[in-house]
C-alpha cells in the first residue's frame, strides 16, 4: 500500500472554472425567463393547467377574428 507513488492533482484552470461558473448562471438565467414567460402565458383566474389550456383553445380564436376584423379596415 506504502509503495504506490504518490499522484497529484492538477491545478485548475482559471479560465475554465470562469466559463463554468458563468455558463451556469446564463442557464440559471434562462430558466428564470422560461419560467416568467410560461406564467405570462397562463390564464389568470383558473385552478388547474388543463383549464387555462382549455381557455387559450377558446381565446385565440376571438383574438385572430378581432385582428382580422382590423386588417380588413
Amino acid at each position: 500500500m506504502f509503495d504506490q507513488p504518490i499522484v497529484e492533482r492538477k491545478s485548475s484552470s482559471p479560465l475554465a472554472t470562469s466559463l463554468l461558473v458563468l455558463s451556469a448562471v446564463c442557464l440559471l438565467t434562462a430558466s428564470i425567463f422560461v419560467g416568467a414567460q410560461i406564467k405570462a402565458q397562463t390564464v389568470e383566474g383558473v385552478d388547474s393547467p388543463t383549464e387555462s389550456a382549455a381557455a387559450w383553445a377558446k381565446g385565440p380564436n376571438k383574438t385572430i377574428k378581432s385582428i382580422e376584423e382590423l386588417v380588413k379596415e
